[in-house]
């Protein structure tokens, strides 16, 4: 990760950052045991320090420059449920370039589709046919699973179909997130719990550090 980072031309601020703390990161991440409700102390402050010096120096590098429409929803939420808001941009980022009707899933032959569809109407078509054929997908601006939209959807009180409206996706994202940095502390796992992947932390990551 570090060297992808060099050769893709990480901010300079940003990447001083990384390398100090590369080692660390590494480490946690080897370690592959059964995921506890509470980590390490010292894993999760030195961890934490991480994020402390990288977010200030970020600036959301990767995002656009313009800000949209719906940011006040990624401040509110974030706030609420104490999660930096440069980690939930880089998050929504990397999930849908902030589509907010981005509608993805991989197929029974292991073939990923990405779709982007033009209207309200398109997404909401698209999302109960996949719904009719009992196919698992992300939807909205943080590509939020219908796994958890089931799980989820009483107890947040909200119908599947509305987290094609960016604020209600949002919530519900923020709240996935939570309960991943509540299991794994304020560390890159809790990010890689958001997605299930341990690849996705280099996603994220390039996009907090990465100059356009």
């Amino acid at each position: 990760l570090r060297d992808q980072l060099r050769r893709q031309g990480v901010h300079s601020t940003c990447f001083n950052t990384v390398s100090r703390h590369f080692a660390l990161v590494e480490k946690e991440f080897s370690m592959r045991s059964i995921p506890s409700h509470r980590p390490r102390f010292l894993t999760t402050v030195i961890l934490g320090s991480l994020f402390v010096w990288l977010f200030p120096h970020a600036t959301y590098a990767a995002l656009p420059a313009t800000t949209p429409h719906w940011d006040h929803c990624v401040t509110r939420h974030a706030h609420e449920l104490q999660i930096d808001p440069a980690l939930l941009h880089a998050i929504i980022w990397t999930e849908s370039r902030n589509n907010p009707l981005a509608i993805a899933w991989t197929d029974r032959w292991g073939k990923r589709h990405s779709v982007f569809p033009e209207t309200p109407e398109d997404a909401r078509a698209l999302m109960t046919q996949l719904q009719r054929s009992q196919q698992t997908f992300d939807l909205g601006l943080a590509q939020v699973n219908s796994k958890n939209i089931v799980r989820l959807a009483r107890p947040l009180n909200f119908d599947p179909v509305d987290l094609l409206q960016p604020c209600t996706n949002l919530k519900v994202a923020s709240y996935i997130l939570r309960e991943q940095l509540d299991r794994h502390g304020y560390t890159w796992r809790a990010v890689a719990g958001y997605n299930g992947s341990l690849p996705y932390i280099n996603l994220v990551w390039q996009n907090l550090c990465q100059r356009h």
